[in-house]
């Protein structure tokens, strides 16, 4: 149950603040808008295909998980020694990576 909710928390997540982020930016929303109804002209469902077409989305969503990632620490066990950047990790040690950091790094 806990991959499931993962699942969806994410998703709502990132749905959340790209409409917040568009709300903020309102060309933006305006360019986003003008791309779906320009692939969506008139029909009544949108099918994959044509989701596919929609490049400016698909940057929004990119950079909406950049500026404000879902999952904010990954975790992971280091599986053998090994020295990064002067530093030592020992088998079975647990490395975190800020992503959330990452992404208000101006240089990422």
């Amino acid at each position: 149950m806990d991959v499931f909710s993962s699942g969806t928390d994410t998703t709502s997540t990132t749905l959340e603040w790209a409409m917040t982020e568009l709300l903020r930016h309102p060309m933006i929303m305006e360019k986003l808008q003008n791309e779906v109804r320009c692939i969506h002209n008139g029909k009544q469902n949108i099918a994959d295909n044509d989701i596919e077409k929609m490049h400016f989305l698909k940057a929004v969503i990119k950079e909406t998980i950049h500026h404000h990632s879902p999952v904010p620490f990954l975790a992971r066990l280091a599986s053998r020694d090994v020295e990064i950047m002067g530093y030592d990790i020992e088998a079975g040690m647990m490395i975190t990576t800020n992503s959330w950091a990452i992404g208000r790094d101006l240089a990422s």
